[in-house]
């Protein structure tokens, strides 16, 4: 197996995954689940978009999220706050950029950071007490805790998913690095994890 570089599909993947491209969390929903017509189980490379009204400005302005250090650091916490300039920078064609990801199973990847079976992820744990629910939903962990409460109502309305699929170990370069140039691009919101 050869996994070959190629500027070219990167750059044609870069257009896909524009938020004129994405598709309301709504559409791709069936019985609690993420469809397997409509968002296929293939590798690729997936943005969520904020495409809901301008609560989110409101609530981002002026908040702080907290994420925990690595436990060989000083400190327990590392506070993190939403500036105008990196919203600013994150809003593209009107959407903001919320999170954006690389996988090997684009509708099983997408499905854990929904987690549409579940109204409320947090159960015992307290939002922005800088400990996570889980790993592997951080979209909806960011989301959650900037609003602090359950948007379980607010990702089927107000979030929209642009993908691209780069299917297979060859892909794995071109994935690698169409992950890291649409993260450079939109500057998104909860691509925050300081364990990294």
């Amino acid at each position: 197996m050869i996994a070959e570089f190629s500027e070219n599909k990167i750059n044609i993947a870069t257009k896909e995954l524009k938020p004129n491209n994405a598709v309301p969390i709504l559409d791709l929903i069936v019985n609690k689940g993420i469809s397997k017509s409509k968002i296929p189980e293939k590798s690729g490379v997936y943005v969520f978009w904020w495409t809901g009204g301008n609560e989110i400005m409101e609530k981002l302005d002026g908040c702080t999220y907290q994420v925990k250090a690595k436990s060989t650091h000083e400190f327990e916490k590392i506070t993190i706050k939403f500036t105008e300039e990196w919203i600013r920078k994150a809003t593209y064609e009107g959407k903001i950029c919320l999170y954006v990801g690389k996988t090997t199973n684009l509708r099983d990847r997408v499905s854990k950071h929904l987690k549409l079976g579940s109204e409320d992820i947090w159960k015992d744990k307290k939002r922005n007490s800088g400990t996570k629910p889980n790993t592997v939903s951080q979209m909806r962990i960011g989301l959650e805790t900037v609003f602090n409460k359950s948007m379980f109502e607010e990702i089927k309305n107000d979030i929209s998913i642009s993908w691209t699929e780069m299917d297979g170990y060859s892909e794995s370069i071109n994935r690698f690095f169409l992950e890291d140039k649409m993260i450079s691009n939109y500057y998104p919101l909860f691509n925050i994890d300081i364990e990294r």
